[in-house]
Formats: structure tokens, sequence, C-alpha cells
């Protein structure tokens, strides 16, 4: 007998989200912005929280008492209730993990990597387990995750390029806004193409559904590469990409 291919063990895996394209509503997109302003207003009062007690296990209980309540919208079934629940499941993450690892004195250059990379792994897992498998949101999460964690680990000079010359950035030290602009490109353009091309792939098989977070995740990493080849005085590789 000939193994199952993996596309088809994806598709029986995470159930119908793979193959469809959940269809625009605004129902679900006012709630999951409600979450947003949720997310907002947790991270505040744990900021507040490791300000004031210098608890960060405690902060981290707020958020992770967040993604629960996202997680119980989830298992209400409606639609508008299960966009809310994961949009406050993904942001409690990396909300968990900031007050663990970046709120106790001063942050080293490879602490925010840890933290994307940590909630890109969380991101996968949920995308593939649980309540919330096949759920585009985390698969989109865990693409620019994977993408992003890269461009830290190269010095953020994603984010550094139109900062001003020489100062600091978020008072981490070791980032400086003189960017590796050639990496960063370079490290883009690779996410993108892949990306881009695994999403062809995936809709040539059917799968719709998942095939569209790497495009568009794809297509953002592309845009980066073309953007930062212009800040580099490589105005002709973005008119190229363009």
């Amino acid at each position: 007998m000939e193994p199952e291919p993996l596309t088809e063990r994806y598709r029986r895996h995470v159930g119908d989200g793979a193959e469809r394209r959940p269809p625009p509503l605004l129902a679900p997109v006012i709630a999951a912005v409600a979450a947003l302003v949720a997310g907002w207003g947790v991270a505040e009062v744990g900021a507040a929280i490791v300000t004031e007690n210098g608890s960060e296990v405690v902060a981290a209980f707020v958020a992770v008492a967040y993604g629960g309540g996202g997680l119980a919208l989830l298992t209400i079934g409606q639609r508008a209730h299960g966009a809310a629940g994961a949009t406050a499941l993904a942001v409690s993450v990396p909300l968990a993990l900031g007050f663990l690892f970046l709120t106790t004195g001063p942050v080293d250059p490879d602490e925010p990597t840890l933290v994307l990379a940590l909630s890109t792994v969380l991101w996968g897992a949920l995308h593939l387990s649980g309540p919330t498998r096949g759920r585009p949101l985390f698969l989109t999460l865990a693409l620019a995750g994977a993408w992003l964690s890269v461009l830290l680990q190269v010095g953020l000079d994603v984010v550094i390029a139109f900062s001003t010359l020489g100062s600091p950035v978020f008072g981490v030290p070791g980032f400086s806004s003189d960017p590796n602009t050639a990496t960063t490109g370079l490290v883009s353009l690779l996410f993108g193409t892949a990306y881009v091309g695994g999403g062809y792939l995936l809709h040539r098989e059917g799968l719709a559904g998942t095939a569209t977070p790497f495009a568009g995740v794809g297509s953002a990493a592309l845009a980066v590469g073309a953007l930062t080849a212009a800040v580099g005085r490589s105005a002709w590789v973005a008119g190229a990409l363009f």
C-alpha cells in the first residue's frame, strides 16, 4: 500500500478549513477587533502589575486567563464568538511570554527572538490541534512568526530600517538603526518566494483555505524584501519585483 500523501493527511486532520476560505462577514471582524481591544487592556493591566508589584508571573497569569476566556468563546460555536475567541487566544500567547521574559531587568537582545519563536511554535500547535484546529489565523501567525523570528535573529533590520540613524530601538542594547538591509531583503525574499510558491501548490491540491495564509504572508515578505532593497539603494531590484 502506498503511503498517504502529506496533503491528504493534512486535509483529513484539519477538516473543511483546509479546503474552504471563510466568507467575509462583518460580525466576526467586529468581534475580533473587540478581542484585540480587550487584549490591549490586558497588556495595560499586566504592565501595571509588573510596574507596581514586580510580579511577572501574576501578569502572565492575567494574560493566560484572557486566553482561557477566548478558548471558552470558541466552544460556543457561533462564528462571531469563534473569531473573538481565536483572536484572544492568539494574542494571549505572546502577551504571557512577553511578561515572563521581557519585563525583568534589562532586555537581552536574544529575548525578543525567543518570545517570538516560542509564540510561533504555539501558534502552529494551535492550528494543528484542539478546538482551534484548522483555523487560518493561527497558521497565518505561525508563518509570519517564523519569518520575523529570522529577521529578529539577523538584527531586527526590517523594523529599524526607517529609524533615526544610530539610535537604540525599543531600549534594547545591541539593536541600532544601521540595518544590514541586504541580509533583511534576502531573508524576506526567500521566505516570500517559498510561501507564495507553497500557497500556489496547496491551491492546486484543492487546499484553498490553507493556501491563503501562505499567499498573504508571502506577499508581505516579498513587499518587505523589495522595500528593504530600496532603502539599501537597490531601487532597481524593488522595481523589478513590483
